[in-house]
């Protein structure tokens, strides 16, 4: 029977789809709880596929889900509402480029940008899932290789 304690391998792919962390952090988890720095990478490169995919499919449902949720529960209404102007008003930098502008939005490892944030906003974009999946995947697995970079220059 496969045992999930003391697995790093399904820590940093736990980790990998928790929003405000997901693999860019995971990555450097790994590599500090000792996980080979390439194996590290890969794991990571995986699970933002799979995030990628998962969130390009379903984030229309997530919306009607959270609307419907928010008309009975006035906090969640207004934090939505709020999370969603949000990711509008830091958009506005990067929108004048384009796909490139939210490939680079996605990749850049700040709080409030990567790849559930991105996922929202393609769909307030109106754009179709596959562009938004590779959208979504580009700036994740840039986004990892922005913070492993660093880390592989050292070691």
């Amino acid at each position: 029977m496969i045992s999930f304690k003391d697995n790093i391998y399904f820590e940093i792919i736990l980790l990998s789809f928790l929003p405000g962390v997901e693999a860019r952090y995971a990555v450097l988890y790994g590599i500090y709880k000792g996980m080979d720095v390439k194996l590290s990478i890969i794991l990571g490169g995986f699970s933002v596929v799979m995030l990628s995919l998962i969130l390009s499919m379903f984030i229309g449902v997530l919306d009607v889900i959270i609307v419907r949720i928010s008309k009975r529960v006035k906090i969640i209404n207004k934090l939505y509402h709020k999370y969603l102007n949000n990711i509008r008003r830091r958009f506005k930098r990067y929108e004048k480029y384009g796909i490139l502008g939210l490939i680079i939005f996605v990749a850049i490892p700040l709080p409030v940008s990567g790849i559930y944030t991105g996922s929202f906003l393609s769909y307030i974009l109106g754009l179709d899932r596959l562009k938004s999946f590779f959208i979504l995947s580009s700036g994740g697995l840039i986004s990892i290789l922005i913070v492993t970079i660093p880390i592989i220059l050292i070691v």
